[in-house]
């Protein structure tokens, strides 16, 4: 994490960072962390589910919790979350998508991390960029890391939005409980005048 400070007027300031990232196709692994998977049962507001969204989950973890369950769920609610660009908002909740079956990649995510927390399964809110061939300038991207194993801290990392598991694709930034605790931007600011943000994002592979 980086912190920036501006105590004085300004009308324009640029930042610019670059770097290399090495990206594998492993969707399945273990982690020996010393944060046990179950603090992410932990509910926020953006991933509070409600009885339509635990009824919806109810039978997809029945016969355990593998990474065929956590397709089949990503799968439904990418099905009735459709992607819809400029349908919902940052504060949008998850039980607001869900209820107006539209939104983008964050709200996916955020639906599916109640959905499964609803059923008692630990999950987390990744953030991170997906690379495209044919779109390499693009946007932050959402998806989600599910503990199907809690004593051997194993996770399985799904994409609801590209209905799949992540692979090489998938540049990973940050997890937390939700998109809040791991925004790739955040600020304060004291005093008058207007602002506002733009940013471009290039990924290009290496040969």
């Amino acid at each position: 994490a980086h912190t920036l400070t501006l105590n004085r007027p300004l009308s324009e300031k640029i930042i610019i960072a670059r770097g290399e990232v090495q990206t594998l196709p492993v969707a399945v692994f273990d982690e020996a962390s010393a944060v046990s998977p179950l603090v992410f049962l932990r509910e926020t507001e953006l991933t509070q589910h409600d009885a339509a969204v635990a009824a919806f989950a109810a039978h997809f973890f029945e016969r355990g919790t593998d990474t065929e369950a956590v397709l089949e769920l990503a799968r439904a609610i990418h099905a009735h979350v459709h992607y819809m660009p400029g349908s919902t908002e940052v504060h949008t909740t998850a039980r607001e998508a869900f209820a107006l079956g539209a939104g983008v990649c964050q709200d996916q995510a955020h639906v599916f991390i109640a959905a499964c927390r609803a059923q008692g399964v630990p999950v987390r809110y990744v953030s991170g960029y997906f690379f495209a061939p044919d779109a390499p300038e693009l946007a932050s991207h959402a998806w989600a890391d599910v503990c199907v194993d809690v004593a051997a801290q194993r996770w399985v990392s799904v994409d609801v939005t590209h209905q799949c598991l992540t692979d090489e694709r998938h540049v990973r930034l940050a997890v937390g409980v939700d998109y809040a605790a791991c925004a790739p931007v955040r600020g304060v600011r004291h005093g008058g005048g207007r602002e506002s943000m733009q940013v471009t994002i290039t990924i290009r592979p290496f040969d």
